[in-house]
């Protein structure tokens, strides 16, 4: 009998000046341990502090992956 792994959660979220929130979203789900989770961010040229935020975050733990329109 085959095995299966867990399928991989994915949560796209599109941000655009949400340097407000953007922390409270990543914090509530962004631990590194989460085997089948990751977070795909794309930027839509945000003017304020989210694409420094995201990236920190990015740096931080490997199952956040940011892009950005800049």
């Amino acid at each position: 009998m085959p095995t299966y792994s867990q399928p991989l959660v994915s949560i796209a979220m599109p941000v655009y000046n949400g340097d407000r929130y953007i922390c409270q979203a990543l914090d509530s789900r962004s631990s590194p341990d989460d085997r089948n989770f990751e977070w795909l961010i794309s930027d839509h040229a945000s003017t304020d502090y989210t694409p420094e935020l995201c990236q920190e975050y990015a740096a931080k733990n490997p199952k956040i992956k940011y892009s950005s329109d800049r």
